[in-house]
């Protein structure tokens, strides 16, 4: 039988085969594009994170004859798919900023003339004069919004564009939104924010990742955590699929570690340069210049020994496969937002790990609420998988690793009492130099209950887990 989808995944991006999902999804777009499945004329597409989600669009853009919208968060991410989708022969054009009226309308007119298969867009664009014109006069049968979980996540705060994409793209034939990670919230928030209440069918893959090993760990000092896990880390060639870490081991090799602020990322950077054997360490985040970051891009997709210290600037549609640890310094403010981090790692389905590191104070005044589920995934005792596919109305059919079934599970810091200690009898300022064991210029103090039990620690470790205390 003439297999029609997959002739053209092979032709013309070179896959081998197809997923069950990626085959749905595909034909289910192309139908509804046809007429033939009325049902499917506004779309929500969840499939893991390395599910292949983009093939899953590129493959109808690639068919149908009238061009296709893709509207993407990042600037990055656009550049990165439009090299993608020209290397596979596609004939595409991106809509962006500082365009002259001459270099839009010859797009447009590209479009009207069946000479383009794709047209690539952020919300802002489109969210002009020009980008509400050129959505009608473009005569697009199919617009898909990838990572569609940021209409919800940062629609109501720091994009107001991506609230306003349901009415630009309301007379569409076809509107199909993707996501990695769609909790029932999630799925609501589009359904009323870009389908404006309109008939959504949905395609719904289960959102476990086998390969992933999840731990939580307690610690005192994040930077001494993390110097800790990557005083070793190690290259492994065939990732250990037993491997469930605990507080101490070490970290494999090529890790992400995700911090909630630039100056962390650059923080974690430098003490980890300092202080481990790990030489190929740098830090991402969107203040960086971006020519900087696409070199710290590029630098870390080669990259098979190296450590990259990041916000959530970095990652999003990302394709390096062979992240073997994911590692975040603090809790995300939601399950959806872990989720979709956690997952960098693991996405050539080989074993890995996703660790989050969780110090006393690191959700206080300041900083994003975490969510109830995620703070049931982080606290309550019992399999960190099943909160996760809780969260996402999936149920558990067993737990492939995690900490919690593991048995290696930790409740408390090995330092948390000792720090606490310190800080009640000597006061916050005095029990970082205790602690230190400072002998020239405290020679008295030899005799201190606790003196020099942390002189092991490098000076920041130490006053991390004080103010991590105080």
């Amino acid at each position: 039988m003439n297999d029609y989808l997959l002739d053209e995944a092979r032709s013309r991006f070179g896959t081998r085969s197809l997923y069950p999902y990626q085959r749905l999804v595909a034909g289910t777009i192309l139908n509804a594009c046809r007429g033939d499945e009325e049902h499917a004329r506004r779309l929500v597409a969840v499939l893991p994170t390395g599910g292949g989600k983009s093939l899953c669009f590129q493959l109808p853009a690639s068919i149908l004859e009238k061009p296709t919208l893709i509207v993407y968060p990042l600037l990055s991410l656009i550049a990165d798919q439009q090299r993608r989708m020209r290397e596979a022969g596609l004939r595409i054009a991106v809509f962006r900023g500082g365009q002259t009226k001459r270099e839009r309308s010859d797009i447009v007119q590209t479009c009207r003339t069946g000479d383009l298969d794709a047209v690539l867009a952020s919300p802002e664009v489109l969210d002009s004069s020009f980008g509400r014109e050129a959505v009608e006069a473009c005569g697009f049968g199919l617009a898909v919004i990838d990572e569609a979980h940021c209409v919800t996540e940062w629609g109501s705060s720091f994009r107001e564009s991506y609230l306003k994409l349901g009415s630009l793209l309301r007379n569409l034939p076809v509107v199909v939104a993707f996501t990695a990670t769609a909790s029932a919230r999630t799925l609501s928030g589009l359904g009323e924010t870009l389908f404006e209440h309109e008939p959504v069918h949905h395609i719904i893959a289960h959102p476990d990742r086998p390969e992933l090993r999840y731990t939580v760990i307690p610690v005192v000092s994040v930077l001494h955590s993390l110097t800790e896990g990557f005083q070793y880390a190690y290259v492994c060639p065939e990732p250990d699929p037993f491997l469930v870490h605990k507080a101490g081991d070490a970290f494999q090799l090529p890790a992400i570690v995700f911090c909630r602020t630039r100056g962390e990322t650059e923080r974690v950077a430098r003490h980890l340069s300092a202080h481990t054997r790990i030489r190929n360490v740098r830090a991402y985040h969107a203040g960086l210049p971006s020519d900087e970051r696409t070199r710290i891009e590029e630098w870390f997709f080669r990259a098979d020994d190296a450590v990259l210290c990041a916000t959530c600037a970095y990652g999003m549609g990302v394709d390096k496969s062979n992240i073997r640890t994911v590692v975040h310094t603090q809790a995300p403010s939601t399950i959806e937002a872990y989720v979709q981090e956690a997952g960098r790692a693991g996405r050539d389905k080989q074993a890995a790990s996703a660790i989050l590191l969780v110090a006393p104070g690191r959700n206080g005044s300041g900083q994003p609420a975490t969510d109830t589920r995620m703070e049931k995934f982080m606290y309550d005792d019992r399999c960190r998988r099943e909160s996760i596919l809780e969260a996402f109305g999936a149920r558990s059919d067993g737990c492939a690793g995690c900490d919690h079934c593991a048995g290696t599970r930790e409740y408390e810091a090995a330092e948390s009492t000792l720090i606490q200690k310190l800080i009640r009898t000597y006061g916050p300022t005095a029990a970082a130099r205790v602690a230190r064991g400072d002998r020239l210029r405290h020679a008295s103090w030899v005799f201190l209950p606790g003196f020099g039990c942390l002189q092991d620690w490098p000076r920041g470790e130490i006053q991390d887990a004080i103010e991590n205390f105080g």
